[in-house]
């Protein structure tokens, strides 16, 4: 319900004028899909696992048969500090909570928390509350684009797939740069999510929907790291002809990370990003 507040936690925070990294926050996408009783559970499973502790309560059995998928999108930092959470595993019906298992002592686990923290905030240097969104998106994709490197062994290790490896190594496939792109988006403010497609008979390809002042384009880092070592927005901000240019969507664009549906040209903005405005 957009009209009831959210938790304060899931607030952008601002601090010497630069947006910093808030693991709180929640895209707009999952608030609308789950509610907001889960963003009040999530504060909660958030603040348990910052704090390392061992369990959190979970009202909601549905909350935690979807933490899984959330926590792929939104929550890199668990999987790589904690056991993957499973709901057969993790989820206590009886007692209505959730079970977290670390893979660290809290020494370790802290020292993961921090030098992640430090990470994410490398790739929000360049932002600010005065900013517009176009200037926050523009700047966030600049300074991903710039670092990342394709990584062929993620294709076989599926788990170096995971927007961890992005923050940590500024390497991955094209899955990870879109949930990394997306994930930081989310940090500022601003509405995102995936967008994909088969890309040839074998692979398929995965990029960003962005929606900037109320407009929707395609933003695609992966195609961005080929082009002038990722320094130009060749692939920033594209209408859905000059994706379909690429040779990509012939046999059709889904978007959503959840439930993916098929977009179509009305969906996306048809006039070519202005970059000026």
């Amino acid at each position: 319900d957009p009209s009831l507040p959210l938790p304060e936690q899931m607030a952008s925070v601002v601090r010497d004028g630069r947006f910093v990294y808030n693991p709180y926050m929640l895209s707009q996408e999952t608030l609308e899909l789950m509610g907001n009783d889960f963003a009040t559970f999530y504060c909660d499973f958030v603040d348990a696992f910052l704090n390392y502790e061992s369990e959190c309560p979970c009202p909601d059995e549905d909350f935690a048969e979807m933490l899984t998928t959330i926590i792929y999108f939104e929550f890199p930092l668990y999987d790589v500090c904690a056991e993957s959470f499973e709901f057969v595993k993790h989820y206590d019906a009886a007692e209505k909570k959730v079970v977290i298992d670390y893979r660290y002592d809290q020494a370790g686990h802290q020292q993961k928390i921090d030098t992640f923290m430090a990470a994410a905030n490398a790739f929000l240097a360049t932002t600010s509350p005065e900013q517009s969104e176009t200037e926050l998106a523009k700047n966030i994709y600049h300074e991903l684009c710039i670092r990342m490197t394709y990584d062929d062994s993620a294709m076989i290790e599926i788990q170096r797939k995971n927007a961890y490896y992005a923050y940590m190594e500024k390497s991955g496939v094209c899955v990870t740069f879109a949930n990394v792109y997306n994930h930081l988006l989310t940090q500022v403010g601003i509405e995102a999510t995936t967008a994909q497609c088969d890309y040839t008979e074998t692979v398929g390809h995965v990029w960003s929907l962005v929606t900037i002042d109320g407009a929707k384009y395609f933003c695609d880092p992966t195609f961005e790291l080929s082009f002038k070592d990722g320094t130009a927005y060749a692939y920033f901000c594209m209408t859905y002809d000059q994706r379909v240019a690429d040779g990509l969507g012939a046999d059709g664009i889904t978007v959503g990370r959840y439930y993916p549906y098929a977009v179509y040209t009305g969906l996306i903005s048809d006039a070519p990003f202005d970059f000026l405005n």
